[in-house]
């Protein structure tokens, strides 16, 4: 992609391989990392698709300003085939799971130390989200994403958190499809930006019960954190660009750590 645009990172270095290999006992490694590869294909097709506004509003040849077009297309069809992956690989998943294991998973969220581990989940969460240059407003609505996620993990189980990211990538996907590829303002966040950061979310929890069960608690602050950087970094630009306007944080450089040439 001309200008150097970022690419989100991908699962395995997002998380660390014990989360890695923890996925992989749920059979669910492969569709955690086609989530995030293709969230971040929506992230690149956005970035060319504001590449052609400039282009365009700036008086550049005609034909540069389409490239960037059909490089914002191809990128937001790859999303569309990555998620379509992912909603296939989970309903696989769910059918090899032991019913006993999955009992073990979904009666560790009602103890009182997994709800401890998840709210010191949530403290290293917000801490990413406050130190990124992220709108307020928008960190006021991830953080309720989190909120209303880590209710339904303790209430459903790990099965209706796993139910959750069905439905947000479902949505994020239908979303994708439309003429206006949910750009439009669902609340602070585009509507794509929203299912996409609730995907990912219900990801990072999910992580959070299974570092509980099998690993104590080890390594899922540093889970926590990374994800909690991605999502900040798929906040910005903020809405206002779908317009060709500059939002929290304006077209810079993402708020995540890591950046990505392609």
């Amino acid at each position: 992609m001309q200008g150097g645009a970022p690419m989100a990172a991908p699962m395995d270095e997002i998380f660390p391989d014990e989360a890695v290999e923890a996925f992989a006992k749920l059979n669910l490694a492969s569709a955690v990392s086609s989530y995030f590869k293709g969230s971040g294909r929506y992230m690149e097709s956005d970035i060319a698709f504001r590449q052609a506004q400039r282009y365009r509003a700036l008086g550049f040849h005609v034909v540069i300003a389409r490239n960037q077009q059909r490089i914002s297309d191809a990128m937001n069809g790859q999303g569309l085939a990555y998620h379509e992956s992912v909603i296939k690989e989970i309903a696989t998943a769910r059918k090899s799971w032991d019913a006993k294991l999955l009992r073990e998973l979904d009666a560790a969220v009602k103890v009182p130390s997994f709800q401890k581990a998840l709210s010191r989940a949530r403290e290293v969460y917000v801490d990413v989200l406050v130190d990124r240059d992220l709108g307020a407003e928008d960190a006021r609505e991830v953080v309720g994403i989190w909120d209303r996620a880590a209710k339904l993990v303790v209430s459903k189980g790990l099965s209706g958190l796993i139910d959750e990211w069905v439905r947000a990538t479902t949505n994020l996907r239908d979303l994708r499809m439309k003429p206006g590829l949910g750009r439009e303002a669902a609340s602070p966040l585009a509507a794509w930006k929203k299912w996409c950061i609730a995907g990912a979310i219900a990801v990072s929890i999910a992580a959070v019960v299974a570092c509980f069960v099998w690993s104590s608690c080890a390594w899922v602050w540093a889970a926590v954190r990374e994800a909690g950087g991605w999502c900040a970094e798929c906040c910005l630009p903020s809405t206002g660009a779908a317009t060709g306007t500059s939002g929290s944080g304006g077209a810079g450089r993402p708020a995540h750590g890591r950046v990505y040439e392609r």
